[in-house]
């Protein structure tokens, strides 16, 4: 399949994102010939042969090929803030941004995307799992590395279905025509792009109208933001909904549900489901998963067997390592229902243990806005160890870090919590409380995952 009509040659300006690398991984398996930049090496690059992609460290535009026909732009790198993007302006040459790329490809394929604040990547990679075992061979691009792809995010296969992550920011969305949707739920986010929830809920509307007739939306109604955004759909697209707390409007739901330490086990209808990756939540993305299976009439069998097999993906409640008897788990979660959501889980997993948090906050003006809620999120938590916020390039300007409001807002309503400015001091105070008592939690979107290493490797 020819990805993008008459491109030969594409160069991708920050192709170490996880998005644009995902689309660097497609491109390059259909023929076109990739290069790209970015301020480190992308991790990607030691999945492929290196004569694959020409990638360079330099982003003063002398890297840019002499013969390319597409510059591909992350959403911050706009024009006037970015040499390559201006050097490739100058000289002519078209430019667009990662979604509306990844836009066109929507078009080509008979596209299944997953939107909401959280859960996309378990979701959207549930779904591909289960399509890749029923030998549907799809396309999938997702947000995180994958046990199942060889640790890759990207494939490119043969069969009609793309599997992809549909992001809100910005109302990237907004670019993408799929024939399924999927919304895992609908909570305010993004400061810096929305104004509050009730905008949130405008873009995803406005995002699911491109669903066609005969398409399929499915939609957590155990969730208020998705329920609100159900209520205002239109079009003939079937819509289905599911519930992990029993909704009678729901056609799917888990049916004896038990959550254990080592897995969780449900039904649905007559069909028994077996998953290995801890909480609620993702019973609630599996249920979404099964829905998407249904509609592409993939047996409950074998959508049972796919889900049981699926091991979960990076830095999504991922085990690290284990030092001293001690697990340190890493996750993504930034965002105050995600930090609920994964501590609750590591309560379920490891429920007579002490959880010990590392937690960096992602964006000042998410933590700004969303400071009270953030602030009883670590209720599951035993101890809470803060770090300084990661510093978003190109989205900080004016906005002060509140991470020493939310320490005295923490401390103020009982949780044990301490601010350590580095990665090394934080690390070194983890690990002399390490033992078979004790889990490790490091949360946060930003390079806070360098801390399991420090833990895992240094010396008590």
């Amino acid at each position: 399949m020819e990805l993008l009509s008459g491109v030969q040659r594409v160069h991708i300006t920050g192709i170490g994102g996880i998005g644009t690398s995902g689309l660097a991984m497609l491109l390059a398996e259909s023929g076109i010939q990739v290069s790209g930049s970015d301020v480190v090496r992308p991790p990607f690059l030691d999945s492929y042969p290196e004569e694959m992609f020409a990638v360079s460290l330099e982003q003063d535009g002398s890297a840019l090929p002499k013969e390319i026909d597409l510059l591909v732009r992350t959403v911050a790198a706009e024009p006037g803030s970015n040499a390559e993007v201006d050097a490739a302006l100058e000289r002519g040459i078209p430019v667009k941004t990662y979604p509306e790329v990844l836009g066109e490809l929507t078009k080509k394929f008979r596209t299944i995307a997953v939107t909401g604040t959280h859960g996309k990547t378990t979701t959207s990679a549930m779904i591909g799992k289960v399509l890749l075992d029923a030998g549907l061979d799809p396309s999938i691009l997702v947000g995180s590395f994958l046990p199942y792809l060889n640790g890759k995010n990207a494939r490119l296969g043969s069969g009609d279905w793309l599997v992809i992550e549909a992001d809100e920011y910005r109302q990237a969305f907004h670019h993408y025509w799929p024939e399924v949707a999927v919304v895992t739920n609908v909570e305010f986010d993004h400061p810096d792009a929305y104004e509050d929830e009730a905008a949130v809920q405008d873009a995803m509307v406005e995002f699911l109208q491109h669903v066609p007739s005969g398409g399929l939306l499915v939609l957590n109604v155990d969730d208020k933001g998705s329920n609100a955004v159900e209520a205002r759909l239109e079009g003939d697209a079937d819509v289905v909904l599911t519930s992990v707390q029993d909704d009678l409007r729901a056609a799917i739901v888990p049916e004896s549900l038990s959550l254990g330490p080592a897995a969780s086990e449900f039904s649905v209808g007559s069909t028994a489901y077996t998953l290995r990756v801890p909480g609620q939540y993702n019973v609630a993305n599996a249920l979404q998963a099964i829905a998407v299976a249904d509609h592409l009439e993939v047996s409950r069998a074998d959508s049972a067997k796919s889900l049981g097999g699926f091991q979960g993906t990076w830095r999504r409640f991922q085990l690290r390592g284990t030092r001293d008897g001690a697990d340190v788990i890493d996750d993504y979660a930034h965002h105050p229902t995600e930090v609920r959501a994964t501590l609750s889980a590591a309560k379920q997993r490891y429920p007579d243990k002490r959880v010990i948090v590392v937690f960096q906050p992602h964006h000042r003006a998410r933590l700004q806005g969303l400071l009270d809620e953030f602030a009883t999120a670590f209720t599951d938590a035993d101890e809470v160890l803060l770090l300084p916020t990661y510093h978003v390039e190109g989205r900080e300007e004016g906005i002060e870090d509140q991470v020493t409001v939310l320490y005295d807002k923490l401390e103020t309503s009982g949780v044990h919590v301490r601010f350590f400015q580095t990665f090394v001091g934080v690390a070194g105070a983890v690990i002399p409380q390490l033992s078979e008592d004790v889990v490790v939690l490091t949360l946060g979107a930003g390079d806070v995952t360098q801390v399991p290493d420090l833990i895992l490797g240094e010396s008590a």
